[in-house]
């Protein structure tokens, strides 16, 4: 496996665009940077590309994104064999992972897929088919990681042999071991096929001879059934014949037997012709009957005709209406009336409280007026007092400031020099002017209130005057209208009562209605009884004609009946008139004419049985004697149709028994070639064939490792000669020590020797190991040892293969020996990695 180009995208420290990694044309590449700058980042997608998984995180492999990013993405492009493969592989924090495997046409951008591979669980079994190595072997051979440099050194032999496998390609023995046991198998299935073949012809050549034989019986039975054939036949066809005149014969019996229900009772005869002669008598007596209903409803119609052309109908209808307008006209009258009582009283009420109004208003008219005078005088005392007040605190102020000043003192009041100040004269009494304003104010506000009380009297009773007027006038115009419709309500009960006489005379319109409403009903009641008389008696009549009519048809059916009967006995039979003697003979005639039928249908259906019994004792007794059981033509069709079958059998037994001469041949050319393929399925298992190239492989990877270790060691240390890979210690008499009692510098050294050892084996047998990765480890050896282990390194790619070495390390000695860098970096702030060169 040869890695090609590698691409990742949002995967542990690498963050937003993609980031593309190519080892086309590279041999020794030095991955370098500070820590924590994604150095061993870029074999872990190496190895998450191929298996699914790194060395340091298997499950959760959700962790490997990006902790800003909701998913990454890895892809790596190899060459296993001269073919092209890419590994694709997309985790998603959300949702499930994808996982796919592509070959491709060629090394080139954009090339087309020739196979696809899509399932994760395919994709790991493709990929450790193309390698040979599963993920743990992988980790202790081409990826040596991080802190597991020494875990093939350490490991179990049988986990050590598993690398081996398949760096060398032994695993192909698996497959070839797999291969060959299949093809063992396949024969010795052809082998079990053939044995039971074998017993398959001694079963058909037994039943050839059976079948034979069989044929031989049936042969001679189908001859012996068409033989028989034509006395079967005509025993059928007389049998039969037989049978038909007895089907004849009893459906002809049954239907005598239906004909003599049909001979009618002479007593039922007798019945009939009374019931003709009552409907007879009952049709005249009712027709009389019609005659005399139908006089007399055309004497009713015709009274009732009269009255209603003289128009007394319309006029009683027309005087029912207008009486009971009329009355509901007097009730209007006498509640009109009521109602204009009422208003009349209602308007002399009120006609005199406006009179009271009146006088109210003129009483708080005067009120007002003697309450604005009264307050026009308390406001002048007021007035005069509050004056009077004022010159005396004046004065008083005047007396008071020329007691003070003194001559040449400025005035308080002008601001000026006063030269001469004048006598003060005697103070006032002030308090007793304030006392009398103080009674003068209160007067006022008394005149106010009452001027007040008075001008509110006066408006009330003016609005009050306003509205009983206004009532008065709205009540004297109910009142005009109620009298107006009292005199229009009797003039339409006199009109009324005048039409009333028009149509009914003078006199009580009641009582005259009701008399002539009674003459009317009395003359409909009449034509109307009249009429049901005569739709009854007409009833009648026409039921008695349906009886007569029922009567005619029963004497014309049973004359028919009679003739029926007579033509199904081949008989003649004469009915003549209706009289009851004349039907008694043809009845007698028929009852001797059916027994005489009856009685020779009886002696035929008895013979043409026993003809029929004595045909079928005789079929019995041949199909008895040829053994036939169920129908004769079915018996012979199977006997033709199963000697068929046998000679068809037989056919085809002989033809398989000619073809069977080549099968001990075959059997044994199956027979050597299972045995050399299960011989070669022994020879390829692992305690065999496998196991002493695995032998022979360690032993040369122990000594081909000691060179190496023994050179980087500085000639301290060998591993064992046996193949177990223990440590010689070459300064202590050659003891023996375990891989675990190394120093953390002498177990990389002894992990790299083999490593160089493995990857030099491998160039020399062909394996499919084309690259190596070696991460960190370097910084425990001293500067000689590193320089010792770069020299093995160096000479593994100087060999002129096209192997890849991926050095993985943070030692600025060792990064100053590597001319072909990828160099990584930190960002400060955010802790991505920055690729500075590629």
């Amino acid at each position: 496996m040869r890695p090609l180009e590698l691409r990742l995208r949002n995967f542990r420290s690498y963050f937003g665009d993609e980031t593309t990694f190519s080892f086309r044309d590279r041999s020794l590449v030095g991955i370098v940077g500070p820590i924590g700058s994604g150095k061993s980042s870029i074999l872990d997608a190496i190895a998450f590309a191929l298996y699914g998984k790194t060395p340091t995180v298997a499950a959760a492999t959700k962790g490997l994104i990006h902790q800003r990013a909701a998913e990454a993405a890895v892809a790596l492009r190899f060459e296993v064999e001269d073919e092209i493969w890419e590994a694709v592989r997309m985790l998603r924090v959300k949702g499930q992972s994808q996982h796919a495997l592509y070959r491709l046409e060629s090394d080139v951008d954009g090339a087309e897929p020739v196979e696809r591979i899509t399932m994760e669980a395919d994709v790991n079994t493709k990929i450790v088919e193309l390698l040979g190595l599963e993920f743990d072997a992988f980790g202790r051979s081409v990826l040596l990681a991080q802190g597991r440099f020494a875990e093939f050194l350490r490991a179990r032999p049988v986990e050590r042999d598993k690398v081996l496998k398949g760096v060398f390609g032994h695993d192909r023995i698996d497959a070839m071991r797999e291969t060959a046991k299949r093809r063992g198998a396949e024969f010795a299935v052809e082998l079990e096929k053939l044995a039971i073949r074998v017993e398959q012809l001694e079963r058909i050549a037994t039943r050839l001879e059976q079948r034979r034989e069989q044929r031989k019986v049936l042969d001679t039975r189908v001859e012996d059934l068409r033989k028989l054939q034509p006395k079967l036949d005509d025993l059928d066809e007389q049998i039969a014949g037989d049978e038909r005149v007895v089907d004849v014969s009893t459906k002809r019996r049954s239907d005598l037997r239906d004909l003599a229900g049909r001979i009618p009772d002479p007593s039922v005869t007798k019945e009939l012709l009374a019931d003709a002669s009552g409907v007879a008598d009952r049709r005249a007596a009712l027709g009389v009957e019609l005659e005399a209903a139908q006089r007399t409803l055309a004497a009713a119609d015709a009274d009732l005709a009269e009255v209603e052309a003289s128009g007394l109908a319309k006029r009683v209808e027309k005087a029912g209406k207008r009486l009971s307008v009329v009355a509901a006209l007097e009730r209007s009258v006498t509640d009109a009336a009521g109602r204009a009582d009422t208003l009349a009283e209602r308007v002399a009420a009120h006609t005199a409280s406006v009179v009271d109004a009146r006088e109210r208003r003129d009483a708080t008219a005067k009120a007002d007026v003697a309450a604005a005078s009264e307050l026009a005088d308390r406001v002048t005392a007021f007035e005069q007092s509050e004056t009077t007040l004022l010159d005396l605190r004046h004065a008083n102020m005047a007396t008071t400031l020329r007691a003070e000043l003194h001559d040449g003192d400025t005035c308080p009041v002008c601001a000026q020099e006063v030269d001469d100040v004048p006598p003060a004269g005697k103070p006032s009494d002030v308090l007793e002017a304030e006392q009398a304003a103080d009674l003068a104010r209160s007067a006022r506000e008394v005149a106010e209130n009452q001027r007040v009380k008075a001008a509110a009297n006066a408006q009330g009773a003016i609005e009050s005057l306003a509205a009983l007027e206004s009532e008065a006038e709205r009540l004297g115009a109910e009142h005009a209208l109620a009298v107006a419709a009292v005199a229009e309500a009797r003039e339409e009960v006199a009109a009324g009562r005048a039409g009333l006489v028009t149509l009914l005379g003078e006199g009580d319109p009641a009582a005259l209605l009701d008399g002539h409403k009674t003459d009317l009903e009395r003359r409909r009641t009449n034509a109307e009884l009249a009429r049901k008389t005569l739709e009854r008696v007409r009833s009648e009549h026409d039921a008695v004609i349906r009886d007569q009519q029922e009567t005619a048809k029963r004497l014309t059916m049973l004359r028919v009946d009679l003739a029926d009967l007579a033509a199904r006995l081949d008989t003649d039979v004469v009915t003549g008139d209706d009289s009851p003697e004349s039907l008694e003979h043809a009845l007698a005639s028929l009852r001797e004419a059916w027994t005489l039928v009856t009685h020779e249908l009886e002696t035929e259906i008895t013979a043409a049985s026993e003809r029929i019994a004595r045909g079928r004792t005789e079929r019995s007794a041949l199909f008895a004697e040829f053994g036939i059981e169920g129908e004769f033509a079915g018996v012979l069709a199977n006997a033709v149709a199963e000697a068929e079958f046998l000679a068809k059998g037989i056919a085809e037994d002989q033809a398989e028994l000619d073809s069977s001469a080549s099968l001990i041949e075959q059997r044994n050319t199956i027979e050597a070639a299972r045995a050399r393929y299960e011989q070669i399925a022994s020879d390829l298992t692992d305690s065999r064939f496998v196991r002493y190239l695995l032998d022979d492989e360690r032993t040369r990877l122990a000594a081909l490792g000691s060179e190496h270790f023994e050179r980087m060691s500085s000639g301290r240390y060998r591993f064992s000669e046996d193949g177990k890979f223990e440590i010689i210690d070459l300064t202590a008499a050659e003891a023996v020590r375990k891989a675990d009692s190394l120093s953390g510098g002498e177990t990389f050294l002894a992990s790299l020797a083999l490593a160089l050892a493995l990857a030099e084996m491998v160039s020399r047998t062909g394996g499919r190991l084309d690259a190596f990765f070696l991460d960190e480890g370097f910084g425990s050896l001293d500067p000689e040892h590193l320089d010792l282990a770069m020299e093995g390194i160096e000479a593994l790619v100087a060999d002129g293969s096209d192997r890849l070495v991926v050095v993985v390390s943070h030692v600025p000695e060792l990064q100053a020996r590597l001319e072909d860098l990828i160099v990584l970096d930190r960002h400060p702030a955010t802790g991505d990695t920055r690729v500075m060169s590629a």
